[in-house]
């Protein structure tokens, strides 16, 4: 790799929502007159511009078209840039012309969250089997806050994980909450979190009355967008009740509660504080 490539690249990484960096960058590509990077350059203006909501809807299907072929043709070579523990357990995702979305175990995530950011401008991330940890047994405490490329990922996935999520204790009998719950709610570095995903996790209701305790104080709470408990059939009326008092989730616009078993008089009660922006 020149050193330009590589300046282009840590520039990149270390501002992952600057598109312009990427689209010079392109140019760049283009003018070696390498095919493979003549592609990519191709694949980053195709992405950023599906990215863009002012695309001409005209225009969208046969960008599609496009990238799908550029990465059928072209993805194993660039997957082969990456360091290989990533592409062969990381489920790498591209966007904008670069891997911005891996999934991870969460011990794996815990022992290499330092080489993923400097590895790829990283903004999805899905934390496989996350665990309820009591106690702190590998160092996790401040973990998130160690990890300062948190503050670019502005999708987060959680599980689906049995321990996180249903072994919460109710909060009247004196449980404390897990650990890693603890690192979620309290880590200062998820300041551009817009998406928080916790579809098809046995969330319980002990577990909303945390989450919805705690939000106040979050670093998250003025910039979440998304919510996400599809499928989360272990919430009931009372945890439904629960999230209708949420009032600090004032940038929220989209609350999912699919296949959610929730009464009338519940959803209702959702319908009051959330309106239109709550779906079941």
């Amino acid at each position: 790799m020149t050193d330009d490539h590589a300046a282009f690249l840590r520039a990149i990484v270390e501002n992952p929502r600057d598109l312009l960096v990427r689209l010079v960058y392109a140019d760049f590509l283009e003018e070696t007159g390498d095919p493979n990077h003549v592609a990519r350059a191709h694949l980053i203006r195709a992405q950023v511009a599906l990215d863009d909501p002012a695309t001409d809807p005209d225009e969208y299907d046969g960008l599609k078209a496009f990238e799908g072929r550029l990465l059928d043709l072209f993805r194993e070579d660039w997957d082969r840039e990456l360091p290989l523990w990533l592409a062969e357990e990381g489920e790498p995702a591209y966007r904008r012309g670069f891997v911005e979305h891996v999934s991870l175990r969460f011990h794996r995530f815990t022992a290499m969250a330092a080489a993923v950011f400097a590895a790829v401008p990283l903004r999805s991330l899905h934390l496989r089997n996350p665990v309820a940890l009591g106690t702190d047994p590998l160092g996790l405490f401040g973990l998130f806050d160690r990890v300062p490329g948190l503050a670019a990922v502005d999708t987060l996935k959680l599980g689906p994980s049995l321990s996180y999520f249903a072994d919460f204790g109710p909060p009247d009998a004196g449980h404390e909450p897990p650990l890693l719950f603890e690192q979620l709610m309290t880590c200062r570095t998820l300041t551009g979190l817009r998406t928080l995903d916790v579809s098809t996790n046995p969330v319980t209701d002990a577990w909303l009355i945390a989450f919805v305790s705690a939000l106040p104080a979050a670093a998250f709470v003025g910039t979440l967008e998304v919510l996400n408990f599809t499928d989360c059939v272990h919430i009931t009326n009372a945890g439904g009740n629960t999230l209708a008092t949420a009032r600090s989730l004032h940038a929220l616009r989209r609350l999912v509660l699919k296949d959610v078993p929730l009464n009338a008089a519940t959803r209702s009660m959702l319908r009051r504080t959330f309106g239109d922006r709550v779906s079941f």
